[in-house]
């Protein structure tokens, strides 16, 4: 029996002996893992965020409107305050009127009873002086820059004009938006959102136009054990239970119930980080697709190379469960470093580049690092039984041939005429080392179409990186603006991700059939084949597996692409540049060249000795 040192230093031997594919292979894991933690936990940070700052501006639950003309009664108000499940309620009026050509909206609170939706105060001050002072919301894309210290003219409701001094600029947990909001009767977007106390209504009125101005909406919290979820599914159907409770309680009165959910702020959030999901899930799965390809081609082939290892392990008595253990743990080594550090990556870096993105959406509060490790950890065990299952097929298949058999090369398989062959116009006119490449793709289908995959996974990703880029300047153009730049970091990250991970695995393709064919190059050393002529001989079969890869994946991409923007519900294939599916395809080729260009000293350090060497 062979010791538990000598087992030892086997692993230790393969391990190091095909160093630069595990390395290769754990670079590829590794970005799979990257892209899928990382944009998994993208909306749960941002919704995260948005959490702590709604709890800590103590957001209201609903939004209750009358559409009585007099507005609500001190008796109706009293009604909801005594309810048992309610904690808050705040009465306010909400004017929108037309202020010297300026859509604007006026909040009028009382001074002592305001405590839910906290303003915060974002330049300038709060108010100190309710007889003559005023606050106004925060400039946006659409609501208008008014200067600190200016005296601002309101014209209320056509009916009387006063002039109040401007404080300080808010931020309101209602209006998140980059986009403002609109006037609820004519659904025009608003110019300005104005906040005051009823002082400056007093200070400013008669008392009979004062008498007229109703109480037009209570913000109204309800009875919670901790702090909420204000994203959770739990959360709307607590709402939804108590919108039709109150319905039903109050149902004399003529009451409009406006949950979050009914907030523009809230549900143009709401909407993207549902996009990015659907990216998140859809998008990382074209990754781990070509990783799990790679170690299939890696693993089978490294056990290829072992069969006479894999013999003599056996001949000496070892048992198969230990033969299948080196294997095991050598694919569970990579995997593991792979998923480790991707999720690291994932979890850290990819937030930090995208969040800010946010910001031309909406006003994006403090990062509240509450990282989701479940999209991670999910890919992780993915990766890791289908490697793991690859790896053990493979070790099994080749434990069921006899030891005998094992320590023999296998047979060179029979050769046969191939398809273009038989297309003998063609065939003639081919030059030899051509159809010398042809006949040796074809000779191991297996290899040839993992590499083809491989290629063409990797080009379907980078097309999508490319296309998803197109839509997005395209809605830009439209007028979507904020939804459209806010995808341009996602956009450029799968790009950037994309094309790593073709590097490598053009890279560990190109080595594994460079360091399986030493023989081969070698004898062409022997006979006297130049080094330019040597290296195409290997090159010429990657260009053309590849060539072959790009052409399958660019149609492959379109389709894609076209699922994904239609889960998405944005944009269209036809937004799609021309030259996207040039572009994708050339940055294949280009990467394939590189790498070709850094193995050169690879073949050419190969002994030529070797070819003279038995292996019988």
């Amino acid at each position: 029996m062979v010791k538990m040192k000598a087992y030892t230093k086997t692993i230790y031997r393969s391990i190091k002996s095909n160093l630069g594919r595990i390395i290769s292979i754990v670079f590829i894991i590794l970005i799979g893992i990257t892209c899928y933690s990382g944009l998994g936990t993208l909306t749960t940070e941002v919704k995260s965020s948005f959490n702590n700052y709604y709890n800590e501006s103590f957001l209201s639950d609903l939004n209750v409107k009358t559409t009585s003309e007099t507005g609500f009664s001190e008796e109706e108000i009293l009604k909801f305050k005594n309810d048992e499940t309610i904690d808050e309620v705040d009465a306010f009026t909400s004017l929108e009127f037309d202020n010297y050509e300026d859509n604007t909206r006026l909040y009028i609170f009382n001074k002592d009873d305001h405590d839910l939706n906290k303003l915060e105060i974002v330049s300038g001050r709060d108010i100190e002086d309710p007889l003559t002072e005023i606050l106004v919301e925060q400039p946006s894309s659409t609501i208008k820059t008014i200067p600190l210290n200016s005296t601002l003219k309101i014209n209320l409701l056509g009916l009387f004009t006063f002039e109040a001094n401007v404080v300080g600029t808010v931020k309101s947990p209602l209006n998140i938006s980059q986009d403002g909001d609109i006037n609820l009767q004519t659904q025009e977007t608003l110019d300005v959102m104005i906040y005051s106390y009823f002082d400056l209504l007093e200070n400013n009125l008669p008392s009979i136009l004062l008498s007229q101005i109703p109480t037009t909406d209570l913000y109204i919290s309800f009875k919670k054990d901790a702090e909420v979820d204000y994203f959770s599914k739990n959360y709307q159907e607590l709402i939804d239970d108590q919108k039709y409770r109150l319905s039903l309680l109050f149902n004399e009165e003529n009451y409009v119930y406006l949950s979050l959910y009914e907030n523009k702020s809230y549900s143009i959030l709401n909407s993207y980080c549902d996009k990015v999901d659907i990216i998140a899930i859809l998008v990382p799965i074209f990754f781990l697709v070509v990783a799990a390809l790679v170690v299939l081609t890696t693993m089978t082939r490294m056990i290829d190379e072992d069969r006479a290892s894999i013999g003599c392990y056996a001949s000496l008595g070892v048992p198969n469960y230990k033969i299948k253990l080196k294997y095991m743990f050598i694919c569970g080594v990579f995997t593991f470093l792979g998923s480790v550090l991707g999720m690291i990556l994932g979890l850290t870096i990819l937030p930090s580049i995208i969040y800010p993105g946010f910001e031309t959406l909406a006003f994006m509060p403090p990062r509240a690092y509450h990282f989701d490790v479940v999209p991670g950890i999910i890919a992780t065990l993915v990766v890791t039984i289908i490697t793991m299952s690859i790896t053990f097929y493979a070790i099994s298949k080749d434990l069921r041939t006899s030891p005998a058999n094992l320590l023999l090369p296998k047979s060179p398989k029979a050769g046969k005429k191939i398809l273009l062959e038989r297309i003998t116009f063609i065939w003639k006119r081919l030059p030899f080392r051509y159809k010398s490449s042809l006949r040796n793709i074809f000779r191991n289908k297996k290899h040839f179409w993992m590499t083809v995959l491989s290629c063409a996974g990797s080009t379907v990703i980078v097309f999508l990186g490319f296309s998803l880029l197109d839509v997005v300047n395209y809605s830009a153009d439209i007028g979507i603006e904020g939804l459209a730049d806010t995808m341009v970091p996602i956009s450029i990250l799968i790009i950037f991700l994309a094309i790593l991970l073709t590097i490598f695995v053009v890279y560990n393709l190109t080595n594994m059939n460079i360091g399986e064919r030493t023989r081969e190059i070698a004898t062409l050393g022997v006979l006297g084949y130049r080094d330019r002529e040597i290296c195409m001989y290997i090159y010429r079969e990657i260009s053309l597996m590849g060539a072959v890869g790009i052409i399958l994946g660019i149609p492959l991409g379109a389709l894609a692409t076209y699922v994904l923007l239609n889960y998405l519900d944005f944009g269209s294939i036809s937004d799609v540049r021309w030259y996207t599916y040039f572009l994708s395809g050339a940055l294949v080729v280009l990467f394939i060249v590189i790498v070709d260009m850094l193995l050169i000293r690879k073949i050419l350090r190969i002994d030529m000795t070797t070819s003279l060497k038995s292996v019988d």
